[in-house]
């Protein structure tokens, strides 16, 4: 309850910087999600993960597509959060502040669009690397 107290205290200015922090998070978290994205791309099409049954084939196939569809809708939110980033300044130049509701609604939605990607990389990501353990233990050299 104090938290909503303190926000409704809050100036224009404090919440749209606010808001602003919080893309800057979005934006620095998808760095580091772009960075995962492509050492697993390159983990995805090294010697290691060469293909030996149709079975890995498929696996091996499913997983590069994924990654490549994860590029594609990671490359639209970026676009979603620089404009996004961009109107806050907009919204503080408005006098109409009925904009700020409509501004926060749409902040909300893409928090969910970035959430929702976050949590399906970070469950690819994890399937890519419980595969690739199963790989390296099947090639571990015998002692």
């Amino acid at each position: 309850m104090k938290a909503k107290e303190s926000n409704n205290n809050m100036t224009r200015a404090e919440k749209m910087g606010t808001l602003y922090t919080e893309v800057q998070h979005w934006q620095s978290n998808l760095g580091f999600i772009e960075g995962e994205r492509t050492f697993i791309n390159h983990l995805l099409h090294s010697y290691t993960f060469e293909p030996h049954t149709p079975e890995s084939f498929k696996i091996l196939q499913d997983y590069r597509n994924r990654i490549m569809i994860t590029k594609k809708t990671e490359n639209k939110i970026v676009e979603k959060i620089v404009k996004h980033k961009a109107r806050i300044g907009g919204v503080l130049e408005c006098s109409d502040q009925s904009y700020d509701a409509s501004f926060r609604a749409k902040h909300t939605k893409i928090k969910v669009e970035f959430e929702q990607f976050k949590e399906d990389f970070q469950i690819l990501k994890a399937e890519i690397f419980e595969y690739a353990i199963k790989i390296m233990k099947k090639r571990k050299p015998s002692s």
